[in-house]
């Protein structure tokens, strides 16, 4: 339980610390990818200003606009760009095309790549890892495109991606060693409760032993003395059931104490028929219908514990099974084993599902009903904890009640 704790703790931990890293250096890159945009369309504005008064079709020029944009870009940042421009007519017809500050693209790609903006009729956009923007000459018909070349932006945004992702993980891996350093003293108060509640337990069903075997032997001391009545068989009874459940109490205490259980291959069909032929009498006596549909599985599991598990769930549908009801067993397999138990059951609507699996939960009028402590589900949990699977209750109709439980 100690062990399960602390994973517990470095799970929520490292989920706490991994959500704030993903935020912050999610942030930090979003922020970076706008703000390179932002300053790329500047950078592209002011290069389609300066290109309008460079040539116009009839060889006259014309005075630059008059920048729009608030922040104008750095010197550096226009001097490293990396841009082409394409004069085009109002037909469509490229002009020219000026490659003075992209000498390493050929003519014809700078060519080909036009002719696909021109076509797709966008004044703006992004054609591989060109960002393009499209200006038409003052005073003219003639128009201009200018590429500006991205590659070098992508790469640098790529760049902190990357560092900032091998940052995560070395910071991930750092704090997991913290965690895992503190996870004991952290749960240790939690720890060493657990283990005082187990210990009391135990201790306390060790004590009650002797109590409780007195008063069975001079309870039938006093029957050989003066014969059984009703108040001998009230106390009987009472001392069984206190018995009962100091054993049970027991069971459980040890089943959380044991952890994970052994593992060997277990005819998981054939322990179910016998535990099936155990309560048949007393689904016999309450006329109660068995319905069974059993595939043959297979589990490697502890026989020892998936009998009695098999025993805390078949003993809780005979108790609490209608009288001329039905109880329903199905196995099923695959990648892992499927039991469910269904059964009819009187005064389910004052049952919570969420509840059946607490210690002591039980319905009132369930309680009066029925022998039990209100224990067994809650052991019966902690043996499919042990054996790595997982247990649930659910209610298929409005007087059904439904055990699945799930293993490998």
């Amino acid at each position: 339980m100690v062990r399960a704790l602390q994973k517990r703790f470095v799970l929520v931990a490292m989920l706490a610390v991994g959500l704030l890293l993903l935020v912050l250096l999610g942030g930090i890159n979003f922020i970076n990818i706008i703000s390179i945009s932002r300053q790329n369309g500047q950078v592209l504005e002011h290069l389609v200003q300066e290109q309008l008064p460079v040539w116009h079709g009839d060889g006259t020029q014309t005075e630059p606009q008059e920048e729009i944009f608030l922040q104008p870009p750095t010197e550096d940042s226009r001097r490293s760009a990396v841009y082409f421009a394409v004069w085009i007519d109002p037909q469509g017809e490229i002009l020219e095309v000026r490659l003075e500050r992209a000498k390493d693209l050929e003519e014809a790609t700078a060519r080909q790549m036009a002719q696909k903006v021109i076509a797709s009729g966008k004044t703006r956009g992004f054609i591989g890892s060109y960002r393009y923007q499209r200006a038409d000459a003052a005073g003219g018909e003639d128009s201009v495109y200018v590429f500006l070349d991205l590659t070098v932006q992508y790469y640098d945004a790529l760049r902190l991606l990357v560092l900032s992702l091998l940052a995560g993980l070395v910071g991930l891996a750092l704090m997991l060693g913290v965690v895992i350093l503190l996870s004991r003293r952290a749960i240790a108060p939690m720890a060493k409760s657990i283990q005082k509640q187990r210990q009391f337990i135990t201790d306390a069903g060790h004590e009650l032993k002797t109590p409780l075997a007195i008063m069975q032997a001079n309870l039938d001391a006093l029957e050989l003395l003066q014969g059984q009545s009703k108040w001998t068989g009230n106390i009987r009874q009472q001392v069984r059931r206190l018995d009962g459940l100091m054993q049970e109490l027991l069971t459980l205490a040890r089943l959380e104490e044991q952890g994970a259980l052994r593992q060997e291959p277990v005819d998981l069909t054939a322990l179910v028929r016998q535990s099936l032929q155990m309560f048949d009498e007393q689904f016999r006596q309450r006329q109660v219908r068995l319905v069974c549909e059993l595939e043959q599985v297979q589990v490697n599991s502890d026989p020892e514990q998936l009998a009695r598990l098999l025993s805390i769930l078949l003993d809780n549908a005979a108790k609490y099974v209608s009288t001329g009801g039905e109880v329903a067993v199905s196995l099923s397999g695959g990648k892992g084993a499927v039991l469910r138990l269904e059964n009819t059951c009187d005064h389910l609507d004052q049952v919570q599902a969420e509840h059946l699996f607490d210690r002591f939960y039980r319905a009132d009028a369930a309680r009066s009903q029925s022998g039990g402590y209100g224990i067994g589900l809650s052991a019966a949990q902690a043996i499919v904890t042990a054996l790595q699977g997982s247990i649930s209750a659910e209610y298929p109709a409005p007087d059904r009640i439904a055990f699945t439980v799930k293993l490998g």
